[in-house]
């Protein structure tokens, strides 16, 4: 990794220098013209290296006495826990002394050793969690670490602020990832007021460390919740005056925000802003007079500029007078440089000239190993926003905002202190090349840059391009073949295929080299739209030059097989395929999930379109922990009012099957169906619309690590104008699964499942003669697992199609789910099951689901002999017979208070009873009334029945399975 760093350094001290040495005369000039003051650095002023270095000092008086009583346990291992912890804890808040040559990759594996090795600490599992996240955003690795370390018996040895540390890096991860979950907010919280009142954590020579780390206490989203908590903290005794300032002042910022909303003007009720123009007055008096007690500290000067925004400062007072004040106490704090532009902008009276003012008097302080770099590359886009540029290039246009942002986009990836950052930094640099119509240099920089682009690159790239995009402009246009590649874009969008075909072979031959990706999508999308216009299955295939896919983000590759493949990597990924397919197509395929995350979960994007912003509808599964899967349809990755279904079942191979006429869905998983001739509305009554241009493609909130996700045999043919959907009938079941049957069939042979085949044959025959009869099921037994799978679809699809008819189909009086006629019924989740003589035998951690769809009152009859372990369960919804803890018992759970326990002994036979009635569920073994448990809400869709779990990997017989209705 070091030789590419420095080959970078080489690269970049060759670019020109002397343009963008023009830029800073005309900058000066142009902040003079429009009486913008440069921002100074004044004698005193402290930076955020210095208070990195003060908290530090803090972590080795609070923390770490606490760790050095923990490695004792490990002697053999003790310096080096203490060197991976101090690192870490560096590393995490930028400490200008981080060891740089162990880069956050380094720390996960160092992480991972120690803890293998032994060293099972709390501070090393959290150090870990933070190297995970920080190099690869590992979702859930990173999570798992850090509950651990939550959980560990160990953290109570330490202050209340090292657990209040590892939730707030669970409460980055998880914002981060847009999750507002209310769980993982409110223990924050907690953490944070427990640290508050926590001497051992905070002494009041530490008061600006304490208010940096429970600010969030007083965030205006919690007031709703915690406005007591709010209250009484502010008035707690104990904290300085300065941090008893600054509570107080942020509780009356935080009522005032919570009561006129977050909103334009136009949204703010009367009494809102009554409420907010009674308290911000009140937090500004707070605030100054925290400024006057310590005026070296940044916090109340910046909190003024939000007050001074909104219209709420005294006579005199400027935003630029505070902003000046906040960075004269430290220069490189970017709240408060954040706060300024929001200012600047014309919705709070601002200006766009005075955003490109801000622009120039960042770049011009030219300090990039400080975040005030960053603020100018984000002012591009504030930049664009407000003057309704089309995008960002537009805005690069302007000569001296151009240079001013390539110089310090340079400068960012030059800086020795960012050499973690150097990867993204320099794809960075390439990408503001490219918007800025270097193309010349852009191909340059980022013929270096591996693909993909870092994550952190990918996600600046908007505007409705990606990679490829911009990959592919610079290099075509460094060429000078910008009017060619337009041409091609018009044809393409014409509909004039075959020319825009011809002219991207005439640019692809002004290459050397390999074309352009993007040139290479876009001839494969031309070659993919001939073949589909003429009506017949068309392949779609992923090879090994991904030419028929456009990458939006994740490490997708192509076979030579032509498969379509995903390795997880704890994040989220998207790609599309390059042909536009419209709205009336029938598409095919199937995809397999290998690795530790079974039901992790694919969208299948449709209509995929751009129009101001990306839109789609995607038929969609994802995990719903034991119960299986949630299948369904998103639109724009929202949940919708269409059908959900819950599916079930250890098979990792989903097959879909999709038909798309007019915009309405008919989707199809693993035989089931899931939308019958769907259009989709949202709330408001509107239709998602489905242009001529849309695309299909796949993608995920989340593949985990260690999981490969692989899409095969895709196939999608055009619907001709006059071809109808098939209908929500019967028969028109049996028409979309003629083809379903056919390709199990194919895949029974290619096992040589001969008898299986055969039976699967016979139905499909069957199937073909009956018109809009249902078919009887023949029988199928739980090892004939390709004919189970089909019949299980089918029963369901037919049952779903009656009810939609007004034919619901109502349980038997009685069953007997282990009969021959039933076993259609059974769905293997996980674990060992075997059906011999009657008898059901779960081995390890297993599930076993039978469809059941009955409420109370009912009762469940069987014989279970509990051969190992201890964890044999029957679960009816939120209500289940158990052996919990650490007995050999029986009971039902959730347990009432007293309610009694029945003992048992292993390989002993017990006749169970379990009586689901209108208040209550009562439990009878061998026929005498053992207890009481809450009654069952509503109806139960499935009966679990498990042999053991995690805890204890048992092994349970279940015989004679009796269910009957109760009066």
């Amino acid at each position: 990794m070091k030789k590419i760093f420095w080959s970078w350094l080489l690269v970049l001290g060759v670019l020109p220098a002397a343009a963008e040495d023009d830029w800073r005369p005309a900058a000066r000039q142009y902040l003079k013209e429009h009486d913008f003051a440069p921002i100074e650095i004044k004698p005193g002023t402290r930076f955020q290296a210095d208070l990195s270095r003060e908290r530090f000092q803090w972590q080795e008086r609070v923390m770490l006495p606490v760790l050095e009583k923990h490695v004792e346990k490990w002697p053999a291992k003790a310096e080096q826990v203490r060197s991976y912890v101090k690192q870490v804890l560096q590393a995490a808040i930028k400490h200008p002394d981080v060891d740089r040559t162990r880069t956050p990759e380094k720390l996960e594996q160092e992480g991972l050793d120690l803890y293998k090795a032994g060293a099972d600490e709390p501070l090393v599992l959290w150090a870990t969690a933070w190297a995970a996240w920080e190099w690869r955003e590992g979702y859930g690795d990173a999570l798992a670490k850090l509950h651990q370390a939550l959980r560990h018996k160990a953290l109570k040895d330490y202050p209340a602020a090292v657990p209040l540390m590892m939730r707030k890096l669970v409460y980055d991860i998880m914002q981060d990832r847009n999750d507002d979950e209310p769980a993982h907010l409110e223990e924050y919280y907690k953490a944070g007021l427990r640290a508050a009142k926590d001497a051992a954590s905070y002494a009041a020579a530490d008061d600006e460390i304490l208010w940096h780390d429970i600010r969030h206490l007083f965030y205006s989203r919690d007031v709703g919740k915690h406005k007591g908590d709010m209250e009484a903290l502010a008035q707690a005794p104990g904290f300085t005056p300065w941090v008893q300032e600054m509570m107080q002042g942020r509780l009356h910022s935080a009522l005032g925000w919570h009561s006129r909303g977050t909103g334009y003007a136009n949204t703010v009720t009367n009494e809102g802003f009554r409420e907010f123009a009674r308290q911000l007055p009140l937090a500004a008096v707070h605030f100054r007079k925290a400024w006057e007690l310590h005026p070296e500290r940044a916090d109340a000067a910046e909190q003024m500029i939000d007050i001074l925004k909104t219209g709420f400062g005294e006579k005199g007072e400027s935003l630029r007078e505070w902003f000046d004040r906040a960075v004269a106490a430290q220069f490189d704090i970017t709240s408060a440089y954040f706060d300024y532009v929001w200012a600047l902008r014309p919705r709070w009276g601002g200006s766009v000239t005075a955003l490109r003012c801000m622009l120039l008097a960042c770049a011009l302080v030219d300090r990039p190993d400080t975040e005030i770099s960053q603020v100018v590359l984000n002012l591009v886009g504030f930049i664009r926003s407000d003057s309704n540029a089309a995008d960002e290039r537009d805005v690069l246009q302007t000569p001296s905002l151009k240079q001013a942002v390539l110089h310090t986009a340079r400068r960012m990836a030059e800086e020795p202190s960012r050499i973690w950052e150097r990867p993204w930094r320099f794809a960075d640099l390439g990408v503001f090349l490219w918007k800025a119509g270097e193309y010349a240099q852009a191909d340059d920089i980022l013929r270096q840059v591996p693909v993909p682009f870092p994550r952190q690159t990918r996600r600046k790239i908007k505007s409705g391009v990606n990679e490829m995009d911009v990959r592919g402009q610079a290099a075509i246009f460094a060429i000078g073949m910008e009017p060619e590649w337009e041409a091609v874009e018009t044809a393409y969008a014409e509909g004039k295929i075959s020319q825009a075909l011809q002219t991207c072979q005439d640019i692809a031959a002004r290459f050397q080299e390999q074309p352009p990706g993007m040139l290479l999508e876009r001839m494969a999308a031309c070659q993919f739209e001939t073949a589909f216009a003429k009506g017949e299955w068309t392949k779609i295939q992923a090879l090994p030059d991904m030419a028929e896919w456009h990458h939006l983000s994740g490490p997708w590759a192509g076979t030579k097989e032509g498969a379509l493949q995903i390795a997880g990597q704890d994040a989220q990924a998207y790609v599309l395929h390059n042909g536009r397919v419209g709205k009336d197509f029938e598409l095919r395929g199937s995809y397999t999930v290998e690795g530790r995350e079974p039901y992790q979960g694919l969208s299948l994007m449709l209509g995929y379109h751009r129009d101001g912003r990306e839109s789609f509808i995607a038929c969609s599964q994802w995990d719903h922990g034991n119960d299986g899967s949630i299948v369904t349809l998103l639109r724009d990755f929202a949940q919708t009012r269409a059908p959900r279904l819950i599916m079930r079942g250890d098979d990792r191979t989903w097959r879909f099957h999709i038909f798309c006429k007019d915009g309405r869905v008919t989707f199809r998983l693993n035989h089931h169906d899931v939308l019958m001739d769907y259009l989709d509305k949202n709330k408001e009554g509107e239709v998602f619309e489905m242009p001529e241009s849309g695309l299909i493609g796949f993608c995920s909130h989340f593949l985990a690590l260690g999981t490969t996700t692989s899409i095969r045999g895709l196939e999608i043919r055009r619907l001709q104008a006059e071809e109808k959907a098939p209908g929500t009938d019967v028969a028109g079941l049996h028409q979309l699964m003629s083809w379903e049957i056919a390709d199990r069939l194919a895949e029974a042979r290619r096992e040589n499942q001969t008898a299986e085949a055969e039976k699967i044959a016979a139905f499909g025959q069957a199937v073909q003669a009956a018109g809009a009869t249902p078919v009887p099921l023949p029988p199928v037994t739980l090892d004939e697992r390709i004919l189970h799978s089909l019949l299980r679809g089918y029963r369901q699809s037919v049952y779903a199609r009656l009810a939609r008819a007004g034919q619901p189909v109502a349980p038997a009086p009685e069953e007997e789910p282990l009969a021959a006629g039933n076993l259609v019924k059974w769905e293997r989740m996980s674990g060992d099951w075997k059906l011999q003589e009657g008898v059901l035998t779960g081995g390890g951690e297993s599930t076993m689901c039978y469809d059941f769809n009955r409420a109370p009152p009912f009762q469940i009859d069987f014989d279970i002999t509990v051969r190992d372990g201890m964890r044999p369960r029957l679960v009816l919804g939120k209500v289940k017979f158990a052996n919990e803890g650490y007995k050999t018992t029986f009971g039902l759970y959730p347990q009432a208070k007293g309610a009694a326990l029945f003992s048992y002994e292993r390989n002993k036979l017990y006749h169970i009873t379990v009586k689901a009635l209108a208040d209550k569920t009562e439990l009878l073994v061998d026929g005498a009334h053992v207890c009481d448990g809450p009654k069952i809400e509503g109806a139960v869709d499935v009966l679990q029945f498990r042999g053991g779990d995690d805890y204890s990997k048992g092994r349970a017989e279940f015989r004679n399975i009796r269910i009957k209705a109760l009066p």
